[in-house]
């Protein structure tokens, strides 16, 4: 929870908005599985180091396309559809 109220606060986005980005970018691969909670720290840093550089491209490919934060969800759908092929 800390973790994602502190990437809300950061990229000023909605809280809505905040959690469409971690759930579109958020490697599937490093979710908490409840195990321990060792392992999902772990997998929590695992998946916060992929997350981070993606939300960087993705922030720069708006900036490059000039869209703004309301095209987000748009940006994010097809984001989400291209990773999971």
């Amino acid at each position: 929870l800390i973790r994602f109220i502190r990437l809300w606060q950061k990229l000023g986005l909605s809280i809505d908005q905040t959690d469409d980005v971690l759930a579109a970018l958020y490697p599937a691969a490093d979710l908490p599985t409840g195990a321990s909670d060792a392992t999902d720290y772990a997998l929590l840093d695992q998946g916060f180091l992929r997350l981070l550089p993606a939300l960087g491209f993705l922030y720069q490919a708006m900036n490059l396309l000039g869209l703004a934060t309301d095209s987000l969800a748009s940006l994010l759908a097809c984001w989400a559809c291209h990773a999971r092929r």
